[in-house]
């Protein structure tokens, strides 16, 4: 069974602390990191690394860095990533 995100946050809003919180809901979270996460997408879909940060526009180094988990992108920089490995046509299909 899964929760919406919408409940989640209600219910975190309605905790009396985190631990209460996580205890209750840990079952529900994501327990991958975020490059394994976007490598997972990019498996998927069959894209390449290099084409995503390119039409994410986000430099190369950086975006690297961001799919290897030495860094964590700011909010923005994540959104043009997220969109391009979800909207991107596959290569497997080209």
């Amino acid at each position: 069974m899964q929760k919406d995100t919408s409940k989640i946050v209600e219910e975190l809003g309605l905790c009396a602390d985190f631990k209460t919180f996580y205890d209750e809901n840990k079952s529900y979270m994501v327990n991958s990191s975020l490059s394994d996460m976007l490598s997972q997408f990019l498996e998927t879909k069959g894209l390449k690394k290099s084409e995503v940060i390119k039409d994410a526009e986000i430099s190369e180094v950086y975006g690297y860095q961001i799919f290897s988990g030495a860094r964590v992108p700011e909010r923005k920089k994540l959104i043009c990533l997220t969109k391009m490995l979800t909207t991107k046509k596959s290569t497997i299909s080209r």
